[in-house]
C-alpha cells in the first residue's frame, strides 16, 4: 500500500489550524467578565459628632452611631442565573439631634433613630434576562427598604439631611413611615425594562406598624393597617441623566391629624425628580426634585428640593466630593391649626466629603435650618457635624472603589 505524502504547506495550515482551535475557548475565557462572587459580606459603622450652635429647641451636642453588617448571595457564581440573595442588619444609639436640639421635622441626619436592634431587610430576587436589555424583569419579596429603589436619587446620596434621601411628602407618610429606615416591613416588589430606556417598578409594601417599632423584625401583615401601593418610572436620558415620577396610595384608612380618633382614606400621593451632569463651572452634577401628599393626614403636606456636587475640586483629591443642597418642606393645614407650626421649614446644607484611603471616609457638615418645624414657635437653628464611615468588605472587589 501506498504512503501518501501531505505537502509542507498543508501540514502548516494544519498545525495553524488545530493552535487556533486549541487557544481559542482560552481566549473566549479570558474575554468574558468574570463571574461575582458567591457571596459578599460587609461591615460599616457610620458614626457623628453634631453641634447645635444656635435656636431650634436647645443649644448642645448629640453623637449619633449606626453600626450594620450585610450578606449577600449571587446565584450566578453556580450556575443560578438571576438569582440573589441580601440580608441586613444594623443597631443604633439612642441620642437624638432633631427631636432633641436642631427641632427640625426633616431630621438632620439620615442616621438618627431610636436605639434598635433590627433586621432590616432579608429578600430574595429572583431576575429573568439582562438588565441592561428589553424586556429584563425581576421580582422580589421579603423584607424590603422601600427606598432601595423608590425615590432614591444616587446624585443626592452624598448629604446628610433624610430629605435628599427620601422625600418627606413619602417618609412622613403612613401610621409610623413606609417600610424605610429604621423600620422595614414584609413587600414584594416587581421591576421590568419594557423599552430601552424605561424601566418602571412596582412594589407593595406593608404598612409598619408603631407597637412593634422596637421588634427584631416585623414578619407580619394586617387588614386594618393596610398597605402601600408605589409606582416609579425611570427614563434614560443619557450620559449619566434620569428622570423619574413616582405615584404612592395606601389601601386602609389612616388617622386624622385634625382628629386622631377619626381614619380617612388618604389621597394619592406622587413625586418626581431629574439628576444630570451640568456645564456650570467645576461641571458638577444636579438635581431637582418634588412632591405632594395628603396633609390631612400627616404633617408634611409637599416639597421642594435640589443640589450640586462637584467631585475632586481640590487638586491630587480627585475622590472628595463637596455638595450644597436645599429642602423645603411644605407643612400641612391640619399640622399647623393642630400644632402651630409655620408654613414651611426649609433646610440649607453644604457638605464635604473625604476619601482617607479605601476603608474610611470622614465628612464635615453644616446645615442652617429656617422655621424648624418639630414644634411651634422655634428659632432658626444652625449646626455642624463630622461623619466618620469606617467600612471592611469581603471578597472585596479589585480597584479603588468609592
Amino acid at each position: 500500500m501506498r504512503r501518501r505524502l501531505i505537502a509542507p504547506q498543508t501540514r502548516l495550515r494544519i498545525a495553524a489550524a488545530a493552535a487556533i482551535i486549541g487557544v481559542a475557548p482560552a481566549i473566549a475565557r479570558a474575554g468574558d467578565a468574570p463571574p461575582p462572587p458567591l457571596w459578599t459580606l460587609e461591615a460599616r459603622d457610620t458614626a457623628e459628632v453634631w453641634r447645635n450652635l444656635q435656636g431650634g429647641l436647645s443649644v448642645g451636642d448629640a453623637t449619633l452611631n449606626k453600626l450594620q453588617a450585610s450578606l449577600r448571595f449571587q446565584g450566578d457564581a453556580i450556575g443560578w442565573r438571576g438569582f440573589s440573595a441580601y440580608a441586613q442588619v444594623f443597631k443604633t444609639n439612642s441620642e437624638s439631634l432633631s427631636l432633641a436640639r436642631t427641632g427640625d421635622t426633616q431630621t438632620a441626619s439620615n442616621i438618627e433613630a431610636p436605639h434598635v436592634e433590627r433586621l432590616f431587610e432579608f429578600w430574595a430576587a429572583q431576575a429573568f434576562g439582562d438588565e441592561d436589555a428589553v424586556g429584563w424583569v425581576s421580582l422580589r419579596a421579603g423584607l424590603i427598604d422601600l427606598n432601595r429603589t423608590f425615590d432614591s436619587i444616587s446624585t443626592a446620596g452624598l448629604f446628610l439631611n433624610s430629605s435628599h434621601g427620601i422625600g418627606p411628602d413619602l417618609s412622613h407618610s403612613g401610621l409610623l413611615d413606609p417600610s424605610i429606615f429604621p423600620v422595614s416591613a414584609l413587600a414584594a416588589q416587581v421591576d421590568w425594562r419594557p423599552v430601552s430606556k424605561l424601566t418602571i417598578h412596582l412594589g407593595a409594601f406593608a404598612n409598619p406598624d408603631p407597637s412593634r417599632a422596637h421588634n427584631f423584625a416585623d414578619l407580619r401583615l394586617s387588614s386594618r393597617n393596610g398597605a402601600i401601593v408605589i409606582g416609579q418610572a425611570d427614563y434614560d436620558l443619557g450620559q449619566d441623566a434620569q428622570a423619574s415620577i413616582g405615584v404612592w396610595r395606601y389601601t386602609a384608612n389612616l388617622p386624622s391629624f385634625a382628629d386622631p380618633t377619626q381614619r380617612l382614606q388618604p389621597r394619592p400621593g406622587a413625586y418626581a425628580f431629574v439628576q444630570a451632569p451640568t456645564s456650570l463651572p467645576g461641571a458638577p452634577s444636579g438635581w431637582l426634585r418634588a412632591g405632594f401628599a395628603d396633609g390631612r393626614v400627616q404633617d408634611v403636606s409637599g416639597y421642594l428640593g435640589g443640589g450640586l456636587v462637584w467631585k475632586g475640586l481640590l487638586p491630587g483629591r480627585k475622590a472628595d466630593r463637596f455638595g450644597l443642597a436645599v429642602a423645603q418642606a411644605r407643612i400641612g393645614g391640619a399640622a399647623r391649626a393642630a400644632d402651630g407650626l409655620p408654613h414651611a421649614e426649609t433646610s440649607f446644607e453644604a457638605s464635604y466629603s473625604l476619601k482617607l484611603g479605601r476603608y474610611l471616609h470622614l465628612q464635615p457638615d453644616i446645615q442652617h435650618i429656617v422655621h424648624p418645624a418639630g414644634a411651634a414657635g422655634l428659632r432658626d437653628a444652625t449646626a455642624v457635624a463630622l461623619r466618620v464611615v469606617a467600612f471592611a468588605r469581603t471578597p472585596d472587589p479589585p480597584g479603588d472603589d468609592d
